[in-house]
């Protein structure tokens, strides 16, 4: 602009000049018309110097709204990316809080079913074991090879097994399983039998 201010006194200068050469063709003062021209150059230079910079300025101020506009993009999506970012986040914080309240509900109601099973253990069937090696039997004769107990009143399963070796002959032997009333029972009978009584 200030080029545009001094293009303008310039031009006045050399409108006044011409009309002064105008006025005084007939004996005006020597050189006159080489200044004029020298200024008129001097203006043209100006004026050709003036338009490069108005092109030159449009051009940045094209390529700073380029920029703006890029700029403004840019600012855009680095904010939905936030927001996108911070719904995720929020997302996966509830995702952990409710995995978390799951998992503590999981263990205490493993926890309660344990306890559950260990009163039930507690409270319900018990095992009880005897083991006896080396028994010696009389061939022909009943005899008690093991027992197990006393055991407090209640419903059993009794397993037992046996394992009988004869190096003498190839008598046969048999193993029946008798609570103590009925080994008492059966004991009373065979002294019946064996003393002759009926």
């Amino acid at each position: 602009m200030r080029y545009i201010s001094i293009l303008v006194g310039l031009l006045s200068t050399i409108g006044a000049s011409d009309g002064a050469r105008a006025e005084s063709q007939a004996g005006g003062l020597p050189g006159v018309s080489e200044r004029v021209s020298t200024l008129e150059g001097v203006a043209s230079t100006l004026l050709t110097t003036v338009a490069t910079l108005q092109t030159r300025l449009n051009v940045l101020q094209t390529a700073n709204t380029d920029l703006q506009n890029a700029l403004n993009a840019e600012t855009a999506a680095r904010i939905a990316a936030d927001t996108a970012l911070q719904a995720h986040n929020a997302r996966l914080e509830r995702d952990i809080s409710t995995i978390g309240a799951a998992l503590v509900s999981e263990s205490l109601a493993r926890q309660r079913q344990g306890q559950e099973l260990l009163a039930l253990i507690n409270s319900g069937a018990k095992f009880y074991q005897s083991f006896a090696t080396d028994r010696f039997l009389v061939n022909g004769a009943r005899g008690v090879v093991g027992t197990l107990g006393p055991l407090p009143q209640g419903n059993y399963l009794v397993i037992g097994t046996a394992n009988l070796e004869n190096f003498v002959h190839d008598t046969f032997w048999f193993c029946t399983l008798l609570d103590s009333e009925a080994w008492h029972r059966l004991r009373g009978r065979l002294d019946t039998v064996g003393s002759g009584k009926k």
